[in-house]
């Protein structure tokens, strides 16, 4: 796809208005949050997308939802400073083009700020939703918990996405598509990613990777408290979270698959120690719910393989910011430039 396009013109922030809206948009989901100078969350509003209605309407959803959530804190658009949105794609920020998006019809190639700019009259300021989330982090969450100014962000869910930041700025790459952790080869024997190539960490450690991995131990004839949670023996009958359930309860199929998932992610937590040497690397999603067993895999692979400097493997933590991080991480670049 070309990126040749005419520049966006942003209108300037309001510097004296005291909010900001931050727009996480999902797979089927747009969430909206009303955020203050200091990151709180004061509202929220979520809207299903619609998005298989076409990419226009798809934009004019998020532009309602950002309206009823202003309208719900008896507020106006003159105390919004700007809108921060996290979108599941690449987003080239000077034009506002977007790529495609397998939930979003419509969407590659098309400009998806203006749209929003002629809306509101407001700056608003668009990112990848893994970056943002990881500017999020770094300002106001683990970041701010460690002193922290570099940080890596990984998120873990159906497929794995990633965010850098560096002397407290995201890095986007010179094309916009920087940062796509999901999508480094840690074994090229590996099996097939979603992208095309083989070996991806998305392909190991995303949630077709994490289901294959307990499936071919099921198969092979284990016994596993996981029989107890599938009806039918099919695969959509399971699920990441029925893999933490066993696990809590020590099922040895379930911590195997948390260890090997685990150990995974720390070859891809030990490239990014190795490449950008951040305070803290940060893990986020549904996935982290796994807790220790995951977590402690992570932790165990990067201090064994931290061969040429120490570094601190402890850093390796999961995300503060909860249920909110989509929000607070899509308000965060307007916030930065507030501040």
């Amino acid at each position: 796809m070309s990126t040749v396009a005419a520049k966006l013109v942003q209108p300037p922030l309001s510097v004296d208005a005291p909010y900001v809206a931050g727009v996480d948009i999902g797979g089927t989901f747009i969430k909206v949050g009303i955020v203050d100078r200091k990151a709180n969350v004061i509202g929220r509003v979520e809207h299903s997308s619609k998005a298989e209605r076409g990419f226009s309407h798809f934009v004019a959803r998020i532009g309602e939802a950002i309206e009823l959530a202003v309208q719900e804190q008896g507020l106006s658009l003159d105390d919004i400073a700007g809108i921060g949105v996290g979108y599941p794609g690449t987003v080239y920020r000077e034009t506002g083009i977007v790529s495609g998006s397998p939930n979003i019809p419509g969407a590659h190639g098309s400009n998806f700020t203006q749209p929003l700019i002629d809306r509101f009259g407001k700056a608003v300021l668009v990112g990848n939703d893994a970056s943002v989330a990881a500017l999020g982090e770094c300002l106001y969450g683990v970041g701010k918990q460690y002193g922290a100014k570099n940080l890596v962000l990984y998120t873990l869910g159906t497929g794995v996405g990633g965010g850098v930041v560096i002397d407290g700025q995201l890095v986007v790459g010179a094309h916009s598509q920087g940062a796509e952790l999901g999508h480094m080869v840690i074994d090229p024997n590996g099996p097939q990613c979603g992208c095309g190539n083989f070996g991806c960490v998305e392909s190991f450690c995303g949630t077709a990777g994490i289901l294959r991995s307990a499936w071919s131990r099921l198969q092979s004839g284990r016994a596993s408290l996981l029989w107890n949670f599938i009806k039918e023996f099919e695969r959509p009958e399971l699920t990441p979270k029925m893999i933490s359930q066993a696990a809590e309860q020590g099922d040895a199929v379930a911590l195997e698959v948390w260890a090997e998932v685990g150990y995974y992610l720390g070859l891809a937590s030990m490239s990014a120690v190795n490449m950008l040497d951040p305070d803290v690397i940060v893990f986020t999603g549904q996935v982290t719910k796994a807790g220790a067993p995951l977590f402690d895999a992570i932790r165990r692979t990067v201090r064994a393989r931290a061969r040429l400097n120490p570094w601190p493997w402890e850093n390796i933590v999961p995300g503060a910011l909860g249920e909110d991080s989509g929000v607070i991480g899509a308000a965060a670049g307007v916030l930065a430039k507030l501040a």
